[in-house]
């Protein structure tokens, strides 16, 4: 009989190919069958008795794009959102709000200073390894890290280094939004990616008054978005308004208007969306 705190044998058959896991309200505690792989898109632990230690011990050399973990124990310490930035630098975003390079940095500052004495550092953190370096994984199994499929197709090769925290910001956006673009049917993608990129990305070449306009391209989309997720706020008013301010381009259209997709999609949008709009250039304007 399988203990129900461990994983199933058949998870760990497919852990190989393993990119989204959903762990919530399960019993099982122990994520060490995890451990060897290089990348996760979504890991869902909400609900469970899955530890901060078990985390640092199994996921701190693992990329994960988003983790939930609504309901845990540790949420309910002072300083836990910090805490889980700081002791895996490799997380992504938690509970969908994805984490930019300048909370990076405040988590930082944070548990290298006063915060080392706090409750949630004394009895939960675990030492870094000495040469352990965020983000940098070998691009092969050789080393006994596992890169799905997925993992290859979204990620690979990873950068070991940026020279600026926006650089990392940009990099991780870019990718997040081919994430969100997998989850929309293949007929779909064409369009949707245009729409997507065309408010992640960040120009190559555009003048001051380019950038500012996307800028606020996003702060619309945004709040029509927002909109869309009340059912105080009529549909077809937010489309006709959508339509109207991005004068009916293709992505706008009834069949695949963002405002439409499923409640996951919109929410993961937001979440990028207000991520995006919270980066600073180094001279201290938004991009």
């Amino acid at each position: 009989m399988e203990n129900p705190k461990t994983f199933p044998n058949q998870i760990k058959s497919c852990s190989k190919e393993l990119w989204s896991l959903s762990l919530s309200f399960s019993p099982i505690s122990d994520l060490s069958p995890l451990a060897t792989l290089a990348c996760l898109g979504f890991v869902d632990i909400s609900h469970t008795q899955i530890s901060l230690k078990m985390l640092q011990n199994t996921l701190r050399n693992t990329q994960i794009l988003n983790l939930h973990c609504f309901g845990c124990s540790f949420v309910e310490l002072e300083g836990w959102r910090d805490f889980l930035i700081y002791a895996l630098p490799n997380l992504w975003a938690i509970n969908g709000g994805i984490i930019t390079y300048d909370q990076t940095i405040h988590a930082h500052r944070r548990f290298t200073g006063k915060g080392r004495f706090s409750e949630i550092y004394r009895k939960h953190f675990i030492d870094f390894d000495p040469l352990f370096t965020p983000s940098r994984l070998e691009h092969d199994n050789s080393s006994g890290t596992i890169w799905s499929i997925d993992a290859k197709n979204l990620l690979f090769p990873l950068p070991n280094h940026f020279n600026m925290g926006v650089e990392r910001d940009i990099w991780r956006f870019t990718r997040m939004a081919k994430e969100l673009e997998s989850l929309m049917s293949s007929d779909e993608q064409g369009d949707i990616a245009t729409s997507i990129c065309a408010f992640i990305s960040i120009p190559s070449s555009a003048s001051s008054s380019q950038i500012e306009n996307d800028h606020n391209s996003r702060v619309m989309l945004l709040i029509l978005l927002l909109g869309s997720l009340f059912p105080d706020f009529q549909p077809e008013v937010l489309q006709a308004v959508l339509e109207y301010i991005f004068d009916q381009r293709p992505w706008t259209h009834h069949s695949i208007t963002p405002l439409k997709w499923s409640l996951q999609q919109r929410i993961y949008f937001c979440h990028l969306l207000v991520a995006r709009l919270s980066i600073v250039s180094p001279l201290g304007k938004n991009i």
